[in-house]
């Protein structure tokens, strides 16, 4: 943002009362509320305050909320497949309870993977523990968003965008 945008950015929002808030709309931290918006997390730390920001927002969820939806049921696919294959390397295809046995080992080990990943990320870019950081990773991949632990460094923003961009969809993976 260049100097003389962030500079009327800046008066507007002191003038609207916004000035506190001014560090939530940074690029990453925009970002991050897009997609906790569109995946329907919305952990409730960052809301738009004006009526016309409500109004957009509402607009951008009706469109985003399906489009999202539909990428991740893509990248779900994508990464599904691959330990689709790796499982039918080790159990070939024939048979006929291979996608049962699949689906009740496979499946957890890729949320529990999933899940320690989280932990082990966020307890090194927030410096939450590893509980906490667990707790985040479920309740966040499983679309809660509570809002009791939310990350504020821009690194752990972009962080938990990729996150849930590429794991939201396994998560729902194992149920459907």
């Amino acid at each position: 943002i260049s100097p003389v945008c962030e500079a009327k950015l800046r008066h507007v929002m002191e003038s609207e009362g916004l000035l506190n808030d001014y560090r939530y709309w940074d690029w990453p931290s925009s970002l991050f509320f897009c997609v906790t918006v569109i995946s329907t997390i919305g952990y409730g730390a960052t809301a738009p305050q004006t009526q016309e920001g409500r109004w957009f927002c509402i607009a951008y969820a009706f469109f985003g909320i399906p489009l999202f939806s539909f990428a991740l049921s893509k990248i779900n696919s994508i990464i599904l497949g691959i330990f689709t294959k790796l499982w039918y390397c080790v159990y070939p295809p024939d048979s006929s309870t291979s996608w049962l046995k699949y689906s009740l080992f496979v499946f957890p080990i890729i949320i529990l993977c999933v899940l320690l990943l989280g932990g082990i990320v966020f307890v090194e870019e927030e410096g939450w523990n590893y509980g906490d950081s667990i707790y985040f990773s479920a309740i966040t991949l499983s679309s809660i968003g509570f809002g009791d632990i939310v990350p504020e460094s821009t690194t752990a923003q972009m962080t938990t965008t990729m996150y849930v961009m590429l794991f939201m969809g396994c998560m729902s993976g194992f149920f459907f």
